[in-house]
């Protein structure tokens, strides 16, 4: 019976209060018993007519993730956990709760499986002596759970109903079999979750098998799925309504993957063969811009220079038989537009068709000798989807018509029809760059062209459709338009495969030192801004003007003609004389600036294009007048330039190398949208095409069987007669009345040679009467994952009077008290656990809750109404802690050595809860002496002893701080800093015993001060804190008082703490006047006895002072 209980019921004896030594494990022992038998922590559920508790009070659910029982038992990192919400539960309870705080066990997993295959002991056996040693050691610690709604989830009454909420799924269509790809062993022969499989040490391969280490394959295999996607747009939007963390939110999110787009529809023209190297017209004279003015990217510049001059050498220079065949292919003759002397990749191709992709060879008899150097030329080609003719140069010669036919011919087999593909849907995010789009990925095994194009409805053009690694299936269409210029995974594709690029977007900068005026005139031009290294010295070449307090690079407009590589060079030349230059690269695309040029008087707008040359020598050629007069040559930094509109983009460019751009500016190199905002042409460019909004996740529907033994059975059967007779349909529902489908013992936990479940080899289990037709039928042999039991184990702890009835579970949830409890206690009120939790497991039992939902069987939108996380403890050497590395901390010899409390304590006081922290078992050492001071003033204070109080010390402001700041940083989960201001306070009650000036007045610390930090302490250190409440003459256990209110405080005069540190570190703390200067303060913190022992013979190299909160005296260790 829960109410007042008298602590006269425990042996309690005077003689106890003369004990000076503090001993945890005798106190901590009697506490944990006394809580116990009296059912203190054990949360009443509401009446079922009035869903209300007798008492009137509120509910308030704490949660914490429970843990799989592992064979290593509990670790420190739980006990993290555990004491933190242990501290919010106890404080609700004393302001007035009805307090839910329950434990369970989460006991499926594989790694009980791999402890049975190795050993051959039972499972079940091996979960109970695991779970039995987590409760011993969990109640070691004197967290307040509720024990009487314990559960586990291989209890058959437990599986029994998630097997039950499994056929709701699948009762409306949201369990169903397909197939999937999986993490597979080849060894164990079994499928692994993403979890189950250990990073490898090289990053690029693929991962380890938890159980065995044998690198993992990819596989297919049916699986029953789960259909969370159908919930996607629902666990997104609903996560406004709950208060988590945003870096939880933002876990959540990017899991689910919403993105609001559009779809546009290609056509699709297959050929036989294919893949085209880019777009591009007849050869002429390349654009220094490269990927985006040619269409062609090699790997090195110098590559792309020297096979320029040589295809323009071999057009100039054709042999008899490149003339003849050259006759033969232009001005369409053969139905296609072919070209000569192409630069493909490194190689410098005859003739080529690019729409066909079709490459003719003319081999002159130097080819008998280059045959390997021909060989791999082909192999390229062909890699490249390229079809490949050669003609000897007599065949050509010798008979121009015959070649003439068997081109037309094998042009005809390479002809398409059009409207034979039919169209494929493409969903992006940005439909104002499809004039960039140069290709059509789709998910594939590996990057491979499919002999298959598309037309780009913007530009009608054919572009190649590939399958591509990097595209996701299933996510979006499964399929993209790659835009290589502006986004970086569809850039490294291209790069990859030389797919061209085509720029469509620029950025737009104006110059806001010198912006545009109004009433000026406007020039547009198109220019050049030269970077010239000189390579010696590592120093760029900038101009220093002579009229303008400028230092620019070299700038200038491109004339008529040039193409941006002859233009820069000409100003280099013209604006320094140097002669001899080595370009390097072109900085990527342009950039529109926009500014007001001041030695033209006019506004200009700049289409930049930015280049890099080094110097060769440092040879120059006399300048004009006109141009010396101008400026004078310095050396120096890209940092020196000012000023420059494009300054940030060429920066960036310099550092991180030339890579796209994916941000909103100028439409180029499309259509009738040239020269507009792309992010204003976006609207016209979508309604031009005629693409419909939509909107597309990243999730994917939920792969819920395992091929292995320790695990919910699915509660399904396959009916060979059923599928027949319904073509298909063979899987049925176990009825109720049957649930739950027991878990069968076997001898054998391996799974069989094929890879199904080792329940295929329970033969007698396996065998059933189909529930329909009653024919015979099959058993599932595939069970759930491990996070089944735990989507919905929050709802179970306030089921647990109901587990183990009889009745159908359908009845059971619309039970009248059923009912009423689940809408008393749901949602939970505070839901705390590891970061790693906050992605899959939250959103898989929102999901679960979500559908509960719907079928009215719980209330609420959502589960937690607040969710928060603590972060890792990581091992005294920085490292996770793990069984391999012999690193773990088990609490029980830290329990046992320095008591509970103060591992508590310690947990709490290690660093920010929700940041990974390192363990250092130094920090216990401080919270036990914590502890004994408390013990010792604690004693003194039962005796109502004589004590000297500090003049102008005011213990009730003190108290009352340390009360409001304890309580708000509870709540903010600032549990460190509630340590340290109990820390704080309690230097004020042992100032007394420090033999502090004559001139201190006489008195005692008042008993009800010191009360009431005994119950600020007691959710931290519950034990000691009842101990001293016994030994102070209560009746009735400190859990049951109510927690301390906030004293409005009116001061007489007002006074400030000030904290006295010593190199950084608190060591007293004096309440002052405010307002103080340094050295009135320093002269009376000097005086305190604690101060001047610290100070003692010690030179202060420097004080710090924050006016009326803190003085720093920096002195010689």
């Amino acid at each position: 019976m829960l109410g007042l209980v008298r602590i006269s019921e425990i042996s309690y004896s005077l003689n106890q209060m003369k004990e000076a030594n503090y001993d945890p494990k005798k106190i901590e022992k009697k506490w944990q018993k006394y809580w116990e038998s009296k059912k203190l922590f054990q949360a009443v559920n509401p009446d079922a007519r009035s869903g209300r508790v007798k008492a009137q009070k509120p509910k308030y659910y704490t949660l914490v993730e429970f843990p799989y029982p592992s064979g290593d038992g509990l670790h420190v990192g739980h006990v993290r956990s555990y004491t933190a919400l242990d501290v919010v539960a106890r404080k609700r309870r004393m302001e007035g709760y009805n307090v839910l705080y329950p434990m369970g066990w989460d006991a499926f997993g594989l790694p009980t499986e791999n402890y049975a295959v190795k050993t051959g002991i039972q499972p079940a056996i091996v979960t109970k002596k695991n779970s039995d040693n987590f409760r011993r050691q969990i109640k070691l610690l004197g967290t307040s759970f509720d024990w009487s709604r314990e559960i586990n989830t291989t209890d058959p009454n437990y599986y029994k109903w998630t097997q039950w909420i499994f056929l709701q799924f699948f009762k409306k269509g949201l369990a169903y079999k397909a197939k999937a790809k999986i993490n597979w062993c080849p060894s164990c022969k079994i499928g692994l979750a993403n979890e189950e499989v250990l990073a490898s040490e090289n990053k690029d391969a693929p991962g380890k098998c938890e159980r065995c280490g044998t690198q993992v394959e990819e596989r297919e295999k049916e699986q029953w799925m789960l259909g969370i996607t159908k919930y996607a747009d629902r666990l997104d939007k609903d996560l406004d309504i709950v208060d988590y963390p945003e870096r939880v939110k933002t876990s959540q999110r990017n899991w689910i993957g919403r993105k609001e787009g559009w779809e546009i529809e290609f056509k699709i023209n297959p050929t036989p063969e294919p893949l085209p190297e880019g777009e591009g017209e007849e050869m002429q004279e390349p654009s220094p811009l490269g990927r985006a003015g040619w269409g062609y990217e090699t790997a090195d510049p110098k590559i792309w220079r020297a096979l320029q001059d040589r295809a323009l050498e071999m057009r100039k220079n054709p042999t008899e038989a490149e003339d003849l065949m050259w006759q033969v292919a232009r001005n369409n003759s053969l139905g296609c537009h072919f070209r000569r002397q192409q630069i493909i990749g490194k190689f410098i191709v005859d003739f080529i068709c690019l729409e066909k992709k079709l490459v003719v060879e003319v081999d002159g008899d130097i080819h008998d000798y280059q045959k390997e150097a021909d060989r791999e030329r082909t192999d390229f080609l062909k890699v490249n989807g390229y079809k490949v003719v050669r003609f000897k140069n007599d065949e050509v010669v010798q008979n121009k018509g015959s070649v003439k036919n068997k081109i037309a011919e094998v042009l005809k087999a390479l002809s398409f029809g059009e409207g034979l593909g039919g169209v494929l849907k493409i969903f992006t995010t940005r439909p104002e760059t499809i004039y960039g789009a140069t290709f059509i990925a789709r998910a594939g095994k590996q990057d491979k062209f499919t002999g298959e194009y598309a037309i780009n409805p913007a530009t009608q053009e054919k572009i190649p459709i590939w399958e591509a690694e990097y595209i996701m299936e299933g996510v979006g269409s499964g399929a993209i338009m790659g835009v290589p210029a502006h986004d970086e995974r569809d850039f490294e594709f291209a790069k990859k495969h030389n797919i061209p690029l085509q720029e469509t977007v620029i950025p737009i900068r104006i110059d806001k030192n010198h912006p545009p005026k109004e009433g000026y005139k406007k020039v547009t031009r198109q220019a050049i801004h030269a970077i010239v290294k000189n390579p010696k010295t590592g120093k760029i070449l900038t101009l220093e003007w002579t009229k303008f307090p400028w230092r620019t690079l070299v700038i200038g407009g491109v004339e008529e003609g040039e193409d941006v590589v002859t233009a820069a060079t000409r100003e280099i030349r013209e604006e320094t004389g140097y002669k001899n230059l080595k370009f390097i690269e072109t900085l990527g695309g342009q950039v529109k600036a926009e500014f007001f040029a001041a030695h033209k008087n006019e506004n200009r707008v700049s289409y930049t294009t930015a280049l890099v040359f080094e110097l060769i020598d440092e040879e120059r050629e006399e300048v004009s007048q006109e141009e010396k007069g101008k400026y004078k040559i310095t050396w120096g930094t890209i940092d020196d330039v000012n000023p420059c509109a494009e300054i940030d983009v060429w920066k960036e460019r310099l550092k991180n190398g030339v890579g796209v751009y994916t941000g909103d500016g100028e439409l180029i190199n499309s259509g009738q949208f040239t020269g507009r905002d792309s992010f204003e042409a976006k609207e016209a460019i979508v309604k031009l095409l005629e693409a419909k909004q939509k909107t597309t996740y990243k999730l994917r529907d939920w792969v819920f069987s395992r091929q292995r033994y320790w695990g919910e059975p699915i509660p399904l059967v396959f009916c060979p007669s059923c599928a027949k007779a319904s073509e298909g349909e063979g899987w049925q529902a176990v009825p109720e009345k049957d649930l739950p489908v027991i878990l069968p013992k076997v001898k054998d936990f391996k799974p069989t040679e094929n890879g199904d479940s080792p329940l295929a080899k329970a033969e007698k289990w396996l065998k059933v009467k189909c529930p329909k037709c009653k024919a015979w039928a099959r058993r599932e042999t595939d069970v759930m994952p491990n996070w089944a039991g735990s989507s919905w184990y929050y709802i179970a702890y306030l089921l647990s009077e109901n587990l183990k009835s009889q009745a159908p579970i359908s009845k059971q949830f619309s039970n009248n008290k059923v009912q009423k409890n689940l809408k008393y206690w749901l949602g939970v009120d505070w839901y705390n656990g590891g970061m790693e939790h906050t992605t899959l497991h939250l959103l898989y039992s929102r999901f679960w809750h979500k559908f509960l939902y719907d079928q009215k069987l719980v209330p609420g939108k959502e589960p937690y109404r607040k969710r928060t996380s603590h972060g890792f403890i990581l091992a005294p050497d920085g490292q996770k802690m793990s069984k391999s590395r012999g690193n773990v901390i088990n609490p029980d010899d830290l329990v046992n050595r320095f008591g509970a409390d103060a591992l508590r304590l310690y947990e709490m006081f290690i660093g920010p809860f929700e940041q990974m922290v390192s363990w250092n078992e130094d920090g216990l050492v401080g919270t036990r002496r914590f502890l004994e001071k408390v013990w010792r003033i604690g004693l003194k204070v039962a005796q109502g002893e004589t004590l000297k109080m500090p003049q102008g010390l005011t213990l009730a402001s003190i108290l009352n701080e340390c009360v409001k700041k304890v309580g708000e940083d509870i709540e903010a989960m600032k549990f460190n800093t509630c340590v340290s201001e109990l820390m704080i306070t309690l230097k004020a009650f042992e100032a007394p015993t420090q033999g502090r000036d004559p001139d201190q007045s006489v008195g005692t610390i008042p008993l009800k001060t010191f009360e009431t930090f005994l119950k600020i302490l007691s959710p931290f250190a519950p034990h000691l804190a009842e101990e001293l409440w016994q030994k102070l003459g209560h009746k009735t256990s400190i859990t049951l008082e109510p927690w301390p209110k906030v004293q409005v405080v009116k001061k007489a005069s007002s006074e400030v703490k000030i904290m006295i540190q010593i190199n950084g570190k608190v060591r007293d703390e004096i309440v002052l006047p405010p307002s103080l200067t340094q050295a009135e303060v320093s002269n009376l913190v000097i005086k305190q006895p604690l101060t001047a022992k610290w100070l003692k013979e010690k030179e202060i190299k420097k004080t710090i002072f924050i006016p009326n909160r803190l003085i720093n005296f920096v002195i010689d260790n």
